[in-house]
């Protein structure tokens, strides 16, 4: 026999009164039990296309980065089945992207390392000026900095808490961080090494460094001018042609009779 509306509403009305006086869970026994953790998310299908390319690259696997490489895959190679070419130009853009992208993240990594160096050195003069240990001075530089040159200060002086040599920890940085950091690494494994003054030298770092960055703001102060030509040619010049010159010419146009 099929049922009636009216017993399927009655059949629900006992399962929903059901569920609303189920007995709960007591508090005592709540609290034996460890709250649950947030569900594992499974890796989307555009993550396990973009991982094993990474490791093929040679490079570390990042979520985020497995994700954007696989996606980009997947729509290169779904617009080469439906057109080659549109393939073709969408893999090779995506790859000058990347590219370009990577090379801008590194510029401006630098740019703000070199703007990073004066005050750090400042800082260890300072430092090794008031009388603090190279190994102090450098753990005080590390505490107080927010940069990439603090940060491997004070990976520096984590691996000497470990065991390795602190002269050892610290001549590796330029391999990570590069050339304009070996001046004042160079005076600080120096000064543990052989003894020399640090603090004159670091003094006289300090200055090649405030130096230098008052040469590169003036370079980009002198570029300046340079990047206001292409405003002033495509925004400005066009306006003013328009407003004094366009109404001359159709005003002489208008007086010419043929």
């Amino acid at each position: 026999m099929t049922p009636t509306v009216p017993a399927l509403l009655a059949a629900g009305a006992v399962l929903s009164l059901a569920v609303a006086i189920r007995p709960g869970v007591p508090e005592q026994a709540r609290a034996l039990v460890p709250p649950a953790g947030p569900r594992p998310r499974g890796r989307s299908p555009t993550a396990l296309v973009g991982a094993p390319l990474r490791r093929i690259l040679g490079r570390d696997t990042d979520p985020a980065a497995d994700r954007r490489l696989g996606r980009i895959v997947v729509v290169g190679v779904a617009l080469a089945f439906l057109a080659p070419p549109l393939g073709g130009l969408w893999l090779a853009g995506a790859g000058c992207h990347s590219v370009l992208g990577r090379r801008r993240a590194r510029a401006r990594a630098d740019r703000e390392l070199l703007e990073e160096l004066p005050e750090v050195v400042d800082l260890l003069r300072l430092a090794v000026s008031s009388g603090f240990t190279i190994p102090l001075a450098v753990g005080v530089v590390a505490e107080r900095g927010s940069g990439r040159l603090a940060a491997e200060l004070a990976r520096a002086r984590h691996s000497s808490d470990l065991g390795a040599a602190f002269a050892d920890s610290l001549d590796e940085i330029p391999s990570r961080l590069g050339d304009p950091v070996r001046p004042v690494i160079r005076v600080l494994v120096g000064g543990l090494r052989d003894g020399t003054a640090v603090a004159t030298a670091l003094e006289r770092v300090a200055d090649e460094v405030r130096t230098d960055r008052r040469r590169r703001a003036e370079e980009r102060a002198r570029r300046v001018s340079i990047r206001l030509l292409f405003p002033l040619v495509c925004c400005v010049l066009p306006a003013f042609a328009l407003l004094t010159v366009v109404p001359l010419l159709v005003s002489g146009l208008q007086g010419i009779r043929f």
